[in-house]
């Protein structure tokens, strides 16, 4: 699996491109703005985009996803809409990318359909977990929810499984594990 991140200029959000060096099957992690840097890379890796991955909702991660859809027509979206429909914080559906196959977990708390990515030992966060943090939430309820989430989820991973936040740099499980101080006893 090859990744390219891009720190963009919407709230320093991030956005990654993943693609499958075999098969030349790529998808979109977060789309903060559409840039021709990211374009690209898809062309110099002869690479298919096959989907863009929300992690959530907030503009400072969507804001180019019409400007991706009018140059990518039909492009799908992850996760399908109906996942959210089901409350269980349980919940898991896995996504395809070329020989590659990921799981989705839903991680809420910074919003209510929060979701990471776990594919080839990496696992994209959005705003959930943070290299020494954790996103925002709206009440303490959704704080003891995200991070009940992150413990349950992220941090059962294999140790050196790499985080990939939405904001700020890659981190480690880890590292998280045993420095993050928002998830100590």
């Amino acid at each position: 699996m090859i990744v390219y991140h891009f720190c963009t200029s919407i709230n320093e959000a991030n956005a990654y491109i993943l693609i499958d060096p075999e098969t030349k099957q790529a998808l979109l992690i977060d789309v903060p703005e559409w840039t021709p840097m990211m374009e690209q890379v898809l062309v110099e890796q002869q690479a298919q985009l096959k989907g863009v991955f929300i992690t959530h909702e907030h503009y400072d991660h969507i804001s180019g996803l019409q400007k991706l859809r009018q140059r990518y027509n039909g492009l799908k979206q992850y996760p399908e809409k109906d996942f959210f429909h089901n409350t269980n914080m349980n919940k898991t559906a896995t996504l395809k990318l070329g020989d590659y196959e990921g799981q989705i977990i839903s991680l809420p708390g910074h919003t209510p359909e929060s979701v990471g990515l776990y594919i080839d030992g990496i696992i994209f966060t959005g705003d959930a977990l943070f290299a020494g943090s954790v996103g925002g939430t709206i009440s303490s309820l959704q704080a003891k929810q995200q991070i009940e989430a992150i413990k349950t989820k992220i941090l059962t991973l294999p140790e050196n499984t790499l985080i990939f936040p939405g904001h700020g740099p890659i981190t480690l499980v880890s590292t998280e594990k045993k420095y993050n101080p928002f998830l100590q006893p």
